[in-house]
């Protein structure tokens, strides 16, 4: 990328859709756009209630009409392999994600409605062994 050009937004986020390893460089050069806007901010949703058919392709095209979706995840049990109700869907940008919670939330998937919030992340565990 000429770091003399910008461009405009619309053209800047056309060219990532096209060339999306070209993302770092742009970031290096032109770190005062990405601070001001809210270009990278991914955001994690927890989804609850899971229907046990539900695997991580279904709550990926689930998701995805709102908008890119970077990762879905269904958490599973160890030991059976059996789905435990709940997952987690990255969005690539913060507007597709509440989009998808404003829209989602409470809709049936699979016969279950679905549980839909913005993830909280990880709560340190104190460290402990265990055997």
């Amino acid at each position: 990328i000429n770091a003399e050009y910008m461009g405009t937004l619309s053209e800047c986020l056309f060219f990532f859709d096209m060339f999306p390893s070209k993302l770092a460089l742009f970031k290096l050069s032109a770190p005062s756009l990405f601070r001001t806007s809210k270009l990278l901010a991914e955001k994690e949703l927890f989804v609850g209630n899971l229907a046990w058919a539900v695997n991580d392709f279904t709550l990926t095209q689930h998701f995805e009409r709102y908008g890119t979706v970077l990762r879905a995840r269904v958490v599973t049990d160890r030991e059976s392999g059996r789905s435990r109700g709940f997952g987690f869907v990255m969005f690539q940008d913060d507007v597709a994600a509440d989009a998808a919670i404003n829209e989602l939330n409470g809709t049936d998937l699979e016969g279950r409605p679905l549980r839909i919030n913005e993830s909280q992340g990880k709560k340190p565990r104190p460290n402990q062994q265990r055997w």
